[in-house]
């Protein structure tokens, strides 16, 4: 494994791989990643290895495109912009439960409006898994905490057995990284790019 392709799984990759296993779902059942940059596009990947059927879901089509070109696709395409019933009608038809909705919802994303979304995507009883850190918090309706009994977690990275884990995972399976090299001298380059929310994937430095 190249240098530039084992540098994001120890930040980006180790976080969204830590967030699925908080997420406690049983193999076969149905989780989301919300949020496609950086995190999400590796976690779509690395939760179709585990054995989930998956659920993509970002506010920008070309981010959904990108993971479903992967070999380890999604199973359902959501824009973040369609209404919920359109939504879960797509969960509909890539997973079923007693409950309608994904079993669990892995947040990758600190955009305020995600994560009523994704409590409105999770079935009852479900779990959220908060990585996204939005600068005010974090607002939520009481109906989705409260009627729907969604429990939510917090996950920040994981411990070194899980990041053996991950590197097998993505090894064995040879799992994509998207990845955009920058020099040093481009560093305030990359973070205005970074900043601008155009971007896809993860910047590598190169020295």
């Amino acid at each position: 494994m190249e240098f530039k392709v084992a540098a994001p799984l120890m930040c980006a990759g180790i976080s969204i791989y830590g967030g699925i296993q908080r997420a406690d779902v049983q193999k076969g059942g149905s989780i989301g990643i919300i949020g496609i940059g950086g995190l999400g596009h590796i976690g779509t990947q690395i939760a179709k290895c585990m054995g989930y059927t998956v659920a993509a879901v970002d506010i920008k089509q070309k981010a959904l495109e990108a993971v479903a070109s992967y070999e380890h696709s999604p199973d359902a395409l959501i824009l973040a912009t369609d209404t919920v019933e359109e939504s879960l009608l797509k969960i509909d038809q890539m997973a079923s439960s007693k409950y309608r909705g994904l079993d669990a919802t892995v947040l990758a994303t600190d955009h305020p409006s995600a994560f009523e979304l994704a409590a409105a995507l999770t079935r009852k009883h479900g779990t959220m898994v908060l990585l996204g850190q939005p600068e005010k918090g974090i607002t939520m309706s009481y109906h989705s905490v409260i009627y729907k009994d969604i429990r939510l977690v917090g996950s920040l990275v994981a411990d070194t057995a899980a990041a053996q884990e991950l590197v097998s995972i993505f090894h064995q399976n040879k799992l994509h990284v998207d990845i955009k090299e920058w020099k040093m001298e481009d560093a305030e380059k990359m973070r205005q790019s970074y900043l601008s929310g155009q971007g896809m994937g993860k910047n590598v430095v190169i020295m």
